[in-house]
């Protein structure tokens, strides 16, 4: 199902065969916006044996929402649904915590926290970002790690971005992006304008990107000894943009000493310098 919104909530549903769903928010979940996300949940009522709550792109949550979450999982237990709520948003996390709700929302992961990243691998990261925006002449670039925990990008570093993108990026886990589909294909992605792209297509992210000043965008995969892409470096564009051959292989091997130089003494796997383009 495409991206919905109403009242400053988006509202995506994606159902898997007749049993399972994956109900995707995005925005801000509030006391005006929180009947939106009762609907789309009552979409699903009586059939539905597994639902998924996907917060990722839920950047700011009040009480209203976490009454909503902690009556949903209630609601569910007593019709026998299993409900799951994934990938909340750091900022959803905290007022969950502060209210004392996480347990009953996230009961198999209430005591999971992300481990803060190596100093020397963010300090490798921010001189990834540096030099990949030198070379590639862009305006603004972020890298971020994946997290082992659950193949989620999250961003360790940045330039020229402001609040509004980075909170709507803090996790990134789908493919509506250019860094989330270079994840999931393993390869670069080069976006030469954002606006035509079919990958920000009817999406959220769409309306981030622009706001942003992002008009263009390309990521590269990072790999670790073994070959698995362990981070992204991404360069963002104020203009519609394409790549010559050479900015295409600086980037590659900026990548490559970014894996390098997260396992030294090792040998990461080489990022394809070619890659998709949306």
């Amino acid at each position: 199902m495409p991206w919905a919104r109403d009242l400053g909530l988006g509202v995506s549903i994606v159902r898997d065969g007749t049993a399972s769903a994956t109900v995707r928010l995005a925005g801000e979940l509030d006391i005006i916006s929180v009947a939106v996300a009762r609907r789309a949940l009552g979409q699903l009522e009586g059939g539905t044996r597994r639902i998924v709550i996907d917060l990722s792109r839920v950047t700011f949550c009040d009480v209203a929402g976490v009454r909503f979450l902690v009556a949903a999982r209630e609601r569910a237990s007593e019709a026998g649904t299993n409900l799951i709520v994934l990938y909340p948003h750091p900022s959803v996390n905290r007022v969950l915590d502060l209210t004392g709700t996480l347990p009953l929302v996230r009961p198999d992961t209430a005591s999971m926290r992300v481990p803060a990243p190596d100093d020397a691998v963010v300090s490798t990261c921010k001189a990834a970002v540096t030099e990949a925006i030198r070379v590639s002449g862009a305006d603004t670039g972020n890298a971020q790690l994946v997290d082992p925990a659950n193949g989620a990008l999250r961003i360790v570093a940045q330039q020229g971005f402001k609040r509004p993108f980075l909170n709507f990026f803090a996790i990134v886990h789908d493919e509506e992006s250019a860094c989330g589909t270079a994840l999931a294909a393993g390869e670069p992605v080069w976006v030469p304008e954002v606006a035509r792209s079919p990958i920000f297509a009817g999406t959220p992210a769409l309306d981030v990107m622009l706001d942003a000043g992002s008009r263009a965008v390309a990521s590269m995969p990072v790999r670790g000894y073994d070959g698995h892409v362990i981070a992204m470096i991404s360069v963002h564009y104020h203009q519609p943009t394409t790549w010559t051959a050479q900015q295409r292989q600086q980037l590659a091997v900026i990548a490559a000493e970014t894996g390098r130089l997260m396992f030294p003494g090792q040998t990461p796997g080489v990022a394809d310098s070619v890659g998709t383009t949306g």
